[in-house]
């Protein structure tokens, strides 16, 4: 269920990460992972930064929003979004998970041979592409050296508190 913003305190659901991501290995050839991004939106760019620096940006496809989030939210930039022919992400949403409620937002990534929503996290996103779908591809630069998680760890946290910080500003 949606926790809905107040002027006092601020809630918002959690993120999804599909905890089966490792079983989707068969994603090698067929593109099988698809990605909803907007460049307006400052939590997409670490994942195409990622995406670019491991060099797997060609083994994803990548729908892109509209950059300002409109009253009924993002709309696609080009019509013939991939797998239901939407017009926004709203609808991919509802399509993906029609009993669920959720803040209809970018980054989302979706497996479009088996329709399942994987995550919604910028982080969780990043880690999956980082670690090459889960060794699904070599990466070219490793992105989570083992001693550097944690610092990574601390400046997510950081930067989600910047991330609650600028939904207040421009609420969804």
């Amino acid at each position: 269920m949606r926790n809905k913003p107040r002027r006092d305190n601020f809630l918002r659901e959690k993120s999804i990460m599909n905890k089966n991501l490792s079983t989707f290995t068969s994603i090698r050839h067929d593109r099988q992972l698809h990605l909803y991004l907007a460049w307006g939106w400052p939590f997409c760019h670490r994942i195409l930064a990622a995406l670019a620096i491991t060099k797997l940006e060609d083994n994803i496809s990548i729908t892109w929003m509209e950059n300002i989030k409109g009253e009924a939210g993002w709309k696609m930039y080009f019509l013939g979004e991939p797998l239901f022919n939407s017009d926004s992400l709203k609808a991919v949403y509802q399509q993906l998970e029609p009993t669920v409620e959720h803040r209809y937002s970018v980054p989302l990534l979706v497996d479009k041979k088996n329709n399942i929503l994987l995550s919604t996290s910028s982080p969780d996103i990043v880690r999956y592409v980082a670690r090459g779908f889960d060794a699904a591809f070599s990466v070219a630069y490793d992105l989570l050296p083992n001693k550097f998680i944690k610092d990574i760890d601390e400046m997510n946290t950081a930067v989600k508190i910047t991330k609650y910080f600028s939904i207040l500003i421009f609420p969804p």
